[in-house]
């Protein structure tokens, strides 16, 4: 179980163990309600290291272009332990997660294991009528949506492509247009 080795939780205290860290305890308080975790309440993960932008501040050090996938079984395996530990929520990042290749399958995938909310976490530059309405098909609710100015030609002196402006403003409409939220 590789999710089980690193993350321990019980009532009253969490327990976080990583492989270059000595193990640490800190006691949660009987009557906290709002950190007292009995086990996990969302897993966020980075499905791929690809991306279509070539971004001046990319906090994911994604790849322009081919990046590294996590590979599908492992990924079901890791939502599955995930689920099991009490995870109902899952954030999906990248690189841009519109680009992996089996994105409307996890997303089904996890729906189906019972998981309540799913985020995508993208530039929406990669979205058209067609791919809005597939992710709102099996299930997608709203979307995240960066934006990194407001003025055209800036964004896409950011972003490293010219023309991404006119496509994230595209992508946010198709996406409203299907009924998903955009934050």
């Amino acid at each position: 179980m590789a999710l089980m080795g690193y993350l321990h939780c019980c009532k009253t205290s969490l327990h976080i163990d990583i492989p270059c860290f000595n193990k640490r305890k800190f006691n949660l308080s009987e009557g906290d309600n709002y950190f007292n975790p009995t086990g996990l309440h969302t897993i966020t993960i980075s499905v791929t290291e690809s991306c279509c932008m070539k971004c001046k501040h990319c906090s994911q050090s994604a790849q322009y272009g081919d990046g590294i996938e996590f590979p599908y079984e492992s990924l079901k395996s890791i939502l599955s332990e995930a689920y099991e530990l009490g995870a109902r929520y899952f954030g999906i990042f990248g690189g841009e997660p519109l680009m992996y290749p089996y994105l409307n399958n996890i997303i089904s995938y996890a729906f189906r294991k019972g998981y309540k909310d799913i985020i995508i976490f993208t530039k929406g530059t990669l979205i058209n009528y067609e791919k809005a309405k597939s992710l709102r098909s099996i299930g997608i609710k709203e979307m995240q949506v960066s934006c990194d100015s407001h003025i055209p030609d800036i964004y896409d002196e950011i972003v490293g492509q010219k023309g991404a402006y006119k496509k994230f403003y595209e992508g946010i409409y198709y996406l409203m247009s299907v009924g998903i939220n955009v934050m």
